[in-house]
């Protein structure tokens, strides 16, 4: 990857750390964006707006990277320009 920056916001390592909006739906949120700090920006939304409001939020955005579920049957699902695809 060229001229594009990722960053990586989520519980598992520190803990509950993020005030979140709604119920824990999403554990980690990888971000890709052409600079650092909206990258990180966007990966600590993810965790805060919770699944469902990010992946509306990606869409109006053209947002791309992973999302990792949260739950006793979490998934890694991967956004392409704000469409969520199976990783």
């Amino acid at each position: 990857m060229q001229n594009a920056a990722v960053a990586t916001s989520g519980t598992r390592q520190h803990g509950d750390h993020i005030v979140r909006q709604a119920p824990a739906s999403l554990q980690q949120a990888t971000v890709v964006c052409p600079t650092l700090t909206p990258a990180d920006i966007y990966a600590t939304a993810a965790v805060a707006m919770g699944w469902s409001r990010f992946l509306a939020f990606s869409r109006q955005h053209q947002l791309s990277g992973l999302l990792v579920t949260t739950g006793p049957h979490a998934q890694v699902v991967r956004i392409e320009g704000g469409v969520s695809h199976d990783a």
